[in-house]
């Protein structure tokens, strides 16, 4: 993990992968990366991607953010998960993951 956060901006990202016993129960690996402004004390996220893969499954997730809320999503879904409806309420005053360590 690496990142840096100034006074006006936030900058993290993480990658990993599973090795030894955990690769054997499960395989894959992932990264994420996650953009901001800092105002008054508080983060305020701007963007946010992700992408991980797993066997033959990839998840891959992109997020911009206005005011705490989410402008655009974009993301893929492994083949086992059903779709989900995203209404505006899920949208307002989101903080990417990241941002939450």
């Amino acid at each position: 993990m690496t990142g840096s956060i100034a006074q006006t901006n936030t900058f993290i990202s993480m990658s990993g992968r599973t090795s030894g016993l955990a690769r054997v129960l499960a395989g894959g690996e992932g990264s994420m990366t996650a953009t901001g402004a800092v105002n008054a004390g508080k983060f305020l996220p701007l963007r946010y991607t992700s992408k991980s893969t797993a066997d033959d499954d990839t998840l891959a997730v992109t997020m911009t953010f206005k005011d705490g809320n989410v402008n655009e999503l974009d993301a893929s879904e492994p083949r086992w998960r059903r779709p989900r409806v995203l209404t505006t309420e899920h949208r307002r005053q989101v903080l990417d993951p990241l941002s939450r360590c």
